[in-house]
């Protein structure tokens, strides 16, 4: 340290402060009544070991990790109270050893769960299967660092769930060296977990391995693996689920006789379902409205079963949707079924063929809504019915637009 010429300087805390900022050596001579905490602090920062010269009350947790950061033996001279798991997380980075009695499975614990990256500094003693399932399960790289004997089929999994390629069913990812579970430590839960990613690898599963679940979650996936699904498997249920879940499978990819109405129900939206796709003995009345009521545009395609060609059904059809009117077959379209129309709606006029319309059904018709007056042949129309329609100003459309226009 340098000549002091003028002692009066040495009675400022400044003075040491900057002293011992730019020689560390300075420390060893800073009167006790100036080491303030921040004075001690910056020696700590220049050299990590003058922290066995900081008197005891001088002393925080920010300089004793400071100093650890610099050097891991300086741990030595940390108090207990300051003794933290960052701080044993910054010691065993450096030097695993340099804990000494403060080494503990608790410490390590805390330390793997800061930092992965701590378990390859850990004493072998103190690796412990918690300990690595901690790790592991903060990242699957942490595999690497736990020792042989304890990579058990319970950790296997935890990497599984955070990427399945670690199973390395078809040898595709054998990449960057990275560590893949032993055959003989694969279960049907991790087969689970890689289906549920990528479907088409049931094809990969070995049969002893291969369950319900696994092929159920592989459907749902991707519709293709229905293809590696025993037959066995293959039941209403099994479908049923796959399709509640995979909107893109097809009802077309069920086998007829496995279709119950349920099936039919959840299949109602796909763009390729129509009513022939509901078996022959589901094809009921009942049935085919609720589909109808999920799926509207049922009704306005140009093929309808014939088991559908029923007046009640097309009753109830046209109250869902009224273009349905349009879609009436042949062998229901007569006067008893637009009589029993009129009678539940009235627009049902504008869809009615002329040679049905009477001047009876015209009129009341009309009564209902005035507007209606414009779908009945001049022929039909009568005073009455043009009395009727004129009292509603509705039934002039401009005078109404200029009244509100007032």
């Amino acid at each position: 340290m340098a000549k002091i010429t003028n002692k009066e300087s040495l009675k400022t805390v400044d003075f040491w402060l900057e002293a011992v900022k730019k020689d560390r050596e300075a420390f060893q001579y800073v009167p006790k009544e100036y080491m303030t905490v921040e004075v001690c602090l910056e020696a700590v920062k220049q050299d990590a070991k003058a922290l066995q010269c900081v008197p005891k009350e001088r002393m925080t947790a920010e300089m004793c990790l400071e100093a650890v950061k610099q050097h891991p033996q300086a741990f030595r001279f940390v108090p207990d109270k300051f003794i933290t798991a960052k701080m044993c997380l910054e010691v065993v980075k450096r030097d695993s050893y340099a804990l000494k009695e403060h080494e503990t499975a608790e410490i390590c614990l805390e330390a793997v769960k800061q930092d992965y990256n701590v378990l390859q500094y850990i004493p072998r003693k103190l690796i412990t299967d918690e300990l690595c399932l901690e790790a592991v399960k903060q990242d699957k790289e942490a595999i690497q660092y736990v020792p042989e004997e304890l990579k058990t089929a319970e950790l296997w999994l935890e990497a599984v769930r955070q990427d399945y390629k670690v199973l390395q069913m078809e040898n595709r990812y054998n990449y960057n060296n990275q560590q893949n579970v032993p055959k003989e430590l694969r279960t049907a839960e991790m087969y689970l977990e890689a289906v549920k990613h990528e479907g088409n690898l049931l094809n990969y599963i070995p049969k002893e391995f291969r369950t319900e679940e696994q092929c159920l979650e592989a459907v749902k996936q991707d519709k293709e693996a229905i293809q590696y699904v025993p037959e066995e498997l293959k039941t209403s249920e099994f479908y049923l689920e796959v399709i509640k879940h995979n909107k893109n499978f097809s009802i077309k990819k069920i086998p007829e006789k496995l279709r119950i109405a349920e099936i039919c129900l959840e299949a109602v939206n796909q763009k390729d379902f129509s009513f022939s796709d509901i078996p022959k003995e589901l094809r009921k009345t009942e049935l085919c409205l609720e589909a109808a009521k999920k799926n509207p545009s049922l009704l306005l395609q140009r093929y309808i079963p014939t088991e559908l060609e029923k007046l009640e059904f097309w009753l109830e059809a046209v109250k869902i949707d009224e273009k349905a009117f349009e879609y009436v077959p042949e062998e229901i379209n007569n006067a008893e079924f637009w009589h029993n129309a009129m009678e539940q709606n009235a627009q049902a006029l504008e869809f009615m063929p002329k040679e049905f319309m009477t001047r009876k059904i015209c009129l009341e018709a009309v009564k209902q809504d005035c507007r209606l007056l414009n779908y009945v042949p001049e022929k039909l129309q009568t005073p009455e019915m043009l009395d009727e329609a004129t009292k509603h100003p509705e039934f002039f459309p401009s005078q109404s637009n200029d009244d509100e226009d007032k």
